[in-house]
């Protein structure tokens, strides 16, 4: 069983580090927009 705990916890992480990507990408998209039609 310990194989098995292994291979949930690696995926809990994998899914924090998505749902963290996610975030940080959909958070920094409306910025980026914002400074690209400043500059345009």
């Amino acid at each position: 069983m310990p194989n098995l705990a292994g291979r949930s916890c690696d995926l809990h992480w994998v899914i924090l580090v998505t749902q963290g990507t996610v975030f940080v990408i959909v958070g920094g998209l409306p910025g980026l927009i914002v400074d690209v039609m400043r500059q345009g």
